[in-house]
């Protein structure tokens, strides 16, 4: 509401400031010009202002206090070059929008780095987890390498749409897990050794929507904001895919160890 209020006189003085134009009043609309621009200048500060104070600070602030009670380094904005990751959920996302809330450091023996994506739209108002606006929960933490990339995401109606002209998605054994999820992978046979019975189970009793993206030795964890206390259960969540890797992938595809550490070094 401030927020409007604020626009509304910036406009009402910029209004009055085009009709002293057209009058052609030059050398009063000097001296007026040069204090209502003056005028507007200082309104738009107070309205950034406001906005910090009202928006951005509570959020920075609470974001910081979260960090803190898990031990990790908190910053109210992207200094990582998160949004170039070659991630296709941030590829899909819809512009603008905008990272930030970002926590990052060792949690638990993992190297976790979470952090919140809103559309630059939304942010003035509170999460909501639906139209093109959708607010999301990352969660980015170590993933076997150099295992295959693979998506694990709950079904859309695109993915819908695309299995409806035959370009589908890899199929299971469970017709639940297939209408819930869709599964993109490369390399099919690990896939299917990913993806065994214990963790199709443990996928389908998630409480939340969640979807999961391997690549290039990290797993990315997303699920709405909406609803969520603190960042705590998307990191216990995003550790559970880990706990649930069968072994039989580590026995098809060996690797040595996992990722060294997230975030990428600060830009």
């Amino acid at each position: 509401m401030l927020i409007g209020i604020g626009l509304y006189f910036v406009a009402a003085v910029l209004s009055a400031s085009l009709v002293a134009a057209i009058r052609g009043d030059a050398p009063s609309f000097g001296r007026g010009g040069l204090g209502s621009g003056l005028i507007v200048v200082a309104m738009l500060g107070l309205l950034g202002y406001g906005v910090y104070r009202l928006r951005f600070r509570p959020r920075a602030e609470a974001g910081q206090i979260e960090a803190s009670a898990l031990r990790l380094r908190h910053s109210s904005k992207d200094r990582f070059g998160l949004r170039d990751l070659p991630f296709a959920m941030l590829g899909r996302l819809t512009p603008p929008w905008t990272i930030g809330n970002v926590m990052w450091g060792r949690w638990e023996g993992l190297e976790v780095t979470i952090f919140d994506v809103w559309s630059a739209g939304r942010q003035f108002g509170p999460p909501k987890q639906t139209g093109p606006g959708h607010e999301y929960r990352c969660v980015l933490i170590p993933f076997p390498a150099p295992w295959p990339a693979i998506v694990v995401e709950q079904e859309r109606l695109t993915t819908r749409l695309a299995d409806a002209v035959s370009i589908r998605d890899i199929a299971f054994e469970s017709e639940e897990f297939n209408r819930s999820f869709e599964v993109r992978c490369s390399d099919v046979r690990f896939a299917n050794a990913l993806l065994d019975a214990k963790m199709i189970t443990w996928l389908l009793a998630l409480e939340r929507e969640w979807g999961f993206e391997a690549l290039d030795g990290l797993l990315l964890g997303y699920t709405p904001i909406e609803g969520l206390s603190g960042p705590e259960p998307a990191l216990s969540t995003a550790r559970g895919f880990l706990e649930h890797l069968p072994s039989v992938a580590y026995s098809l595809f060996p690797v040595d160890q996992l990722a060294a550490a997230v975030p990428p070094p600060a830009r």
